[in-house]
């Protein structure tokens, strides 16, 4: 992901230059889906590395995966008057009044790789059904079309995630000898996901032929 760009949409939807405000800088508030997970500090990390190099001055604020603090952060964000919001979505659902609080103070919104119902004035993540739907077709593809799969899920509720999971049913209603045999979520964690991965040998041992994990962070705790 390019945070650099982030910050670029997040000034362009300004419309307006550093030059033509009161302040020096452009001030951006940025709520993180959680500080906890590996990935979203290395997201957080980089947008300040970036904002050093640019007029920007980031308030970055933790929602602790819940889409409650999500939005009590953005009304905060409102009420401090800041010129743009960045926003990491908890929920697909519970994150949109967020998303709609913003756009009606009119401040402008990106969401960053994940979406909401709610519409942003700009988005940049990837399309996270179709790199489910091309890590399934591989797995088909090895497996011969035909075997058992256990499939590991993020944070349920985020886009990400049903995304993730309607991208890989899709390929799995395609191959009828492919059979889905446990999933659950281990949240985006390695170690988590490496407790689920135990839980799921225990139980099913070698009748487990592949596994279908929604990010690297879990891929790489099921493997250990």
């Amino acid at each position: 992901m390019k945070l650099k760009y982030v910050l670029f949409v997040s000034m362009l939807m300004l419309g307006f230059s550093c030059n033509e405000k009161k302040s020096d800088k452009i001030i951006i508030g940025v709520s993180m889906l959680s500080m906890q997970n590996e990935f979203i500090q290395q997201v957080a990390d980089a947008l300040e590395k970036s904002a050093a190099t640019s007029q920007v001055e980031l308030i970055i604020v933790d929602a602790e995966r819940s889409s409650l603090k999500q939005v009590e952060q953005v009304e905060s964000f409102i009420s401090q008057q800041v010129d743009a919001i960045i926003l990491n979505p908890c929920e697909f659902e519970a994150s949109s009044p967020a998303v709609d609080k913003a756009k009606k103070a009119g401040i402008p919104i990106v969401n960053v790789n994940s979406s909401t119902k709610s519409k942003p004035d700009a988005f940049v993540g990837s399309d996270d059904a179709e790199s489910a739907n091309m890590a399934m077709e591989l797995i088909a593809k090895k497996l011969g079309g035909k075997g058992n799969i256990v499939m590991i899920q993020g944070y349920m509720g985020q886009a990400a995630q049903l995304d993730r999971e309607r991208g890989a049913k899709t390929v799995l209603a395609k191959y009828p000898g492919l059979k889905l045999l446990a999933t659950q979520t281990g949240e985006w964690d390695r170690a988590k996901s490496m407790a689920l991965m135990e839980n799921w040998i225990q139980s099913y041992g070698d009748q487990i032929q592949a596994v279908f994990a929604q990010n690297d962070e879990m891929g790489l705790g099921a493997v250990q």
